[in-house]
């Protein structure tokens, strides 16, 4: 299993918007073959704060997530409505054993 976390911060005042964009990229990762989970959390203590925690049964489902075409979509549509400050912070876990 692969384990994502990509932390994102979104531009002041347009975190409603960033939230209502990635709803249908964040609908069609589910329907991805080897996405386990995908979800979209904010924090509690900075507003314009926001994290994909995801799971992936696989290396190569993550690749795929990356290069399908509602990642593409998604990432020019929100940079075209400038609703993300910075290029954000990704991690990506395996299992330690």
């Amino acid at each position: 299993m692969v384990i994502v976390t990509a932390k994102v911060t979104a531009s002041p005042g347009k975190r409603d918007d960033f939230v209502k964009l990635a709803q249908d990229c964040i609908a069609s990762t589910r329907n991805e073959a080897g996405c386990i989970s995908y979800e979209l959390y904010a924090s509690t203590e900075h507003p314009d704060k926001l994290m994909y925690f995801e799971r992936y049964t696989n290396q190569e489902a993550l690749d795929s997530h990356g290069k399908s075409a509602h990642m593409a979509k998604f990432r020019k549509e929100k940079a075209d409505a400038g609703l993300q400050v910075g290029d954000g912070e990704l991690a990506v876990y395996t299992a330690a054993d």
